[in-house]
């Protein structure tokens, strides 16, 4: 999602510098900027509003990309990454088998009875084995958990809906643009103030 000053706010931020033509240009970046963290405090909101994810995450995968003086666009970016289930919050392995989940911030927790927690590369995901048909006895004295990887079906990490599928929607990014214009000119009209209280 991209940040600027439409036209008409452009020629209202240059007449109330007027004879402060080198702070133009401050005003506007520093304007975007601001603006830039109000919508990903919005998108945050907005996703969290319907995924059931810890905000601290949600935060760290909406990067900005900051306005200058010299180039007043800035934007804001939403990973396409798949979110594993163990970041949803509550996900936990059940004592009689399999995982409990709540995706939907709206919807009921599920259990997966086949999926399982385990580290793997140095991070804690829920897993579940892909069924490939029966497979022939390697040593039937010893637990399915202890064959050799060899012998076993292949995992897969299970995940939910990514964050930019969800914050892609057309009704979800208007909603968003029009609270992000709406920023834009109260931090344009506040720097707009403070420039000319110097004065």
């Amino acid at each position: 999602m991209e940040i600027k000053l439409d036209e008409q706010a452009l020629n209202e931020v240059k007449s109330a510098l007027r004879g402060l033509s080198k702070r133009v240009s401050w005003v506007q970046s520093a304007a975007v900027n601001k603006t830039l963290i109000g919508v990903r405090t919005d998108k945050s909101k907005e996703i969290r509003s319907h995924l059931n994810l810890k905000k601290a995450y949600v935060d760290k995968h909406i990067k900005i990309k900051k306005s200058s003086p010299s180039n007043v666009r800035g934007s804001t970016s939403t990973k396409a990454k798949r979110p594993g289930l163990m970041t949803f919050k509550g996900t936990k392995e059940l004592k009689r088998g399999g995982v409990s989940v709540k995706v939907l911030t709206s919807g009921p927790s599920v259990v997966l009875k086949h999926a399982f927690i385990a580290e793997a590369k140095g991070t804690t995901q829920v897993f579940q084995r892909e069924y490939r048909g029966k497979t022939s006895v390697f040593r039937p004295e010893l637990s399915y958990g202890r064959l050799p990887k060899s012998h076993r079906f292949p995992i897969y990490r299970l995940a939910g809906p990514s964050l930019a599928e969800y914050i892609g929607h057309p009704e979800v990014i208007a909603d968003i643009a029009e609270l992000a214009g709406e920023r834009l000119i109260a931090n344009a009209n506040s720097l707009v103030e403070y420039e000319l209280s110097k004065l």
